[in-house]
Parts: C-alpha cells; sequence; structure tokens
C-alpha cells in the first residue's frame, strides 16, 4: 500500500469544505490519510477518536457528500480518485466487500450503484492495471508520464555520479593545463633574468663588491690581452661567512633569494666582506657571547636595515671607561694647624 496521501485544491479548497465545523474538517484529513489504496476506511471510529472527533461531525461529512459511509460500518472517500493517483506498481486493492457497491462517475466520484440515474458514464472501481501505451520507462517506474520521479536508483545515480566526475575532471584537466602553462612561462622568464644578470655581473675580485660590465671585451694592443674578469663566486662569500663567524649559524644552502640578497647587500657595504664579517664576530651582542640575544644569522645580518647598523657600529662592543680619580689637597699637621688658630685669636 502506498504510504503518501494527496489533497486536491478542487475539493478542500471550496467554500462548500470551508463551511464545515472545523472538527468535520480535520476529521475528513485524518479518515484520508487512514483510507486504503482505494479509499476506503475499515475503522472509522478510531480514527475519530484519535482525532477526538463526534458523531455529529461524521455525519455531517455524509451529508456534505464528502463520504460515504456503509451499514457495516465501512467508510469511503467520495472524491479520492480526484485526491489521490496511486501508480499500478505501488498500488494494493481493498479487500472491503462494499468495493461492489459503488461506481466513480466520469468526474472520478465515488456514487452508491442506487444513486446512478442509469447511464452508462459510471463504471465500477477499477483493478489497477498497467496498459502497454502508458508504460513509461524503467527509471521512472510504471504510471503516467505527469508524475514526477521522486526516487532516484542506484544506477542512474552512479551513472549522474560518473558524468559529473568526467565534468571536474575535464575542467580540472584544463585547469592545471593553464597553471602549468603559466607556470612554464614565469620559470623561462626567471631564468632568462637570471641569465642576463649573472652575464653582465663580474668583480674585479673578492673581497670587494661586484661591477657591471660590457659584454664585449676591450681590445688593447697586446693580441693575448684576455679579460680577467671573472663571473662572481658566490659560494666563496659563503665559505668566507661560515670560515670567520663561527658564532653564527653556518650557511648550507644557497638559494636564490639569497643571491639577490648578497647583490643588493654588496652595493650597500663601505667595506670588503670579510671585514665586515669580522666586525661581526668580534660582536659580543651579535654573536650572543653577552647572553643577551641569539637571533643573528646569515639573512638577518643581510637585511639592508641590519646591514646599515652593524656599518655604523651600533652592535660594536662599548669600551668600558674607569671612574675619574678624585684629587685630594695636601696633607696639613692638626698641631701646626691649632698653633695657627691659637695665633689668630690673640692678635684679635
Amino acid at each position: 500500500m502506498a504510504e503518501r496521501r494527496m489533497f486536491s485544491k478542487s475539493v478542500i479548497d471550496s467554500d462548500r469544505f470551508m463551511d464545515m465545523n472545523p472538527a468535520a474538517q480535520v476529521l475528513y484529513f485524518h479518515l484520508s490519510m487512514n483510507a486504503d489504496d482505494d479509499g476506503f476506511i475499515l475503522k472509522p471510529k478510531a480514527v475519530m477518536r484519535m482525532c477526538g472527533a463526534s458523531n455529529e461531525n461524521m455525519e455531517e461529512l455524509a451529508a456534505e457528500g464528502y463520504i460515504i459511509d456503509f451499514e457495516s460500518g465501512v467508510v469511503l472517500i467520495r472524491h479520492w480518485k480526484v485526491n489521490n493517483y496511486i501508480k499500478p506498481d505501488r498500488y494494493k486493492p481493498s479487500v472491503c466487500s462494499e468495493k461492489e457497491l459503488v461506481r466513480c462517475d466520469e468526474k472520478s466520484v465515488y456514487q452508491k450503484s442506487d444513486e446512478h440515474t442509469g447511464d452508462n458514464n459510471a463504471d465500477p472501481v477499477p483493478e489497477a492495471e498497467t496498459p502497454m501505451d502508458t508504460v513509461e520507462p524503467e527509471w521512472n517506474h510504471s504510471g503516467t508520464g505527469m508524475d514526477t520521479q521522486d526516487r532516484v536508483r542506484v544506477r542512474d545515480r552512479d551513472r549522474v555520479r560518473d558524468r559529473d566526475s568526467e565534468i571536474d575532471r575535464d575542467r580540472v584537466r584544463n585547469s592545471d593545463s593553464e597553471i602549468y602553462s603559466d607556470i612554464d612561462r614565469v620559470r623561462d622568464s626567471d631564468i632568462h633574468r637570471e641569465t642576463e644578470r649573472d652575464s653582465t655581473e663580474y668583480m674585479p675580485g673578492f673581497p670587494g663588491k661586484a661591477e657591471p660590465v660590457c659584454r664585449e671585451p676591450e681590445h688593447t694592443s697586446s693580441s693575448t690581452d684576455v679579460d680577467t674578469r671573472r663571473a662572481f663566486d658566490y659560494q666563496k662569500l659563503v665559505d668566507s661567512f661560515n670560515g670567520i663567524c663561527l658564532s653564527l649559524p653556518k650557511v648550507t644552502k644557497l638559494t636564490r633569494s639569497r643571491k639577490r640578497q648578497i647583490q643588493s647587500a654588496l652595493r650597500m657595504l663601505d667595506c670588503d666582506a670579510e671585514s665586515f664579517f669580522r666586525r661581526i664576530e668580534a660582536s659580543d651582542f651579535l654573536t650572543g657571547r653577552n647572553g643577551g640575544w641569539n637571533g643573528c644569522s646569515f639573512d638577518w645580518i643581510l637585511k639592508p636595515q641590519n646591514l646599515v647598523k652593524i656599518c655604523e657600529g651600533n652592535y660594536d662592543n662599548k669600551q668600558k671607561t674607569p671612574p675619574p680619580k678624585m684629587e685630594y689637597g695636601a696633607a696639613y699637621d692638626i698641631e701646626e694647624f691649632e698653633m695657627f688658630n691659637a695665633y689668630d685669636d690673640i692678635m684679635d
């Protein structure tokens, strides 16, 4: 038996229905919810007690033409076919013998057999069948095409999920292709700039600053003249730091970011790199020997603001000056002092 019940607005939204007692209206809804698939209620008294209705409410529904009551006590919802349509695959025929006493008119409203006028428009309550010309696809069960699909089979759900997954994979694949293209384009641009920078950065010798020079060698009168200037050796600078600044963490990796910081620092230094490193190692504060701070590192000293402070001597050891010596006056003999005082008193 189907578990869902429906109500047509043409039945319950009419003035005739609204004019009834509210208790009768509630009883109608409960009777419809407890009816079988043909609209018959086997235990109407139990439904009345469940919703708190009375016999007067049942009689009002019968008088207004919303139900048909039989002598056996069974009740039938007259507009059942108007309110509900049950698909054949869910339909369970009623077991009530009163089913043979009613017919459906042309408006799908139940009428007692003795209430008909003898026309042929009223048919017995039909058994649910599945005509071949109204069979729906298997995925939507059998029934009318106007019914909506309220359940999705596992196979259909998996097919939809696979289709959505394929669409998502194509979208991700296209997105990844665009990202990889952008990465390759940026990488090629960075390599090109790095190559140009390395090819133009020379210095006459370490230690010292890097000096850009022209790519074309200068020609002199000597035929064996060779440009003795070489590309800057970053690793040699790092080895010098590790060998001088023994109190600081050693540098193990030479990254592209550190190369750029080294280039910027060399342009700001007013001395050679080795002297700069010795000044750092001599500082008790930067090396942490005074116990006040131990956060100094290779990357920290390459920061412009820190490099300027180091060059200005802000972290150099302070010389402790001894306190000034106090100069005392000449020593006097106390007896001689008292004798002079006594002489002054006599003269006065």
